[in-house]
């Protein structure tokens, strides 16, 4: 699951413009780096596990990875929460997803998947050309992987 985070970060983390082959041009000025927010769902019932006793797990999960990360209080209508974590680097965002996914499949009765919600843009670079990057992730990872 890292794998896949790592590159949706890269694709909406580089602090570069990139000509489309990939060269850097000598008049490439940096962009002014701004956060990266992922989300994902968990069911009303497991999203105790991340918030954790008096949110002592959000807590920490804040002052390990420098990741903001909060749970929306009011459930979707298909009884899940939505998490979500707001990084500035591609290692806090990792750290920040980990720990959360730490804390949900040590819950004593962990959930059987997780479900990610990507971007629009993002759904291309997932995929790849001709299902090359997901079909990727799927053999190095032994996951179920779905795009809908």
């Amino acid at each position: 699951y890292l794998n896949f985070i790592f590159l949706n970060l890269q694709l909406k983390m580089d602090s570069f413009k990139r000509t489309h082959d990939g060269a850097e041009p000598s008049n490439m000025q940096p962009m002014k780096r701004s956060s990266a927010t992922l989300s994902l769902l968990v069911s009303n019932e497991h999203a105790g596990a991340v918030i954790g006793p008096k949110g002592a797990t959000l807590n920490a999960v804040r002052e390990s990875t420098g990741c903001r990360c909060a749970v929306e209080s009011t459930p979707t209508p298909e009884h899940e929460r939505i998490v979500t974590l707001t990084a500035t680097s591609v290692e806090s965002a990792i750290a920040g997803i980990d720990a959360i996914l730490t804390a949900l499949f040590s819950a004593q009765s962990p959930p059987t998947g997780i479900t990610f919600l990507v971007a629009p843009q993002c759904v291309g670079a997932v995929i790849g050309k001709n299902g090359s990057v997901i079909n990727g992730l799927r053999t190095s990872t032994g996951c179920d992987i779905k795009v809908q």
